[in-house]
């Protein structure tokens, strides 16, 4: 893996990059998980808790993406 300058220049290494991306992952794949929980449930407060987990899952992932200039689709 390789890194921007912009990473370069803010003191992060290929180790750092590599963990961010994988939580990235972890992430994402967490997302997939509840959405499809979501799908299934019928409990009005249920759906409004994983909907909750869903928007902070989805803000901690833009977050680390801008924080570490990682470029992911």
């Amino acid at each position: 893996m390789t890194i921007t300058w912009g990473q370069y220049y803010n003191g992060y290494d290929d180790m750092i990059i590599e963990k961010a991306t994988y939580n990235i992952i972890k992430i994402r794949e967490k997302i997939l998980e509840l959405n499809k929980k979501l799908e299934n449930e019928t409990e009005v407060c249920k759906i409004a808790q994983i909907k909750e987990l869903i928007d902070r899952l989805e803000m901690s992932k833009k977050c680390i993406i801008y924080y570490y200039g990682l470029y992911i689709n």
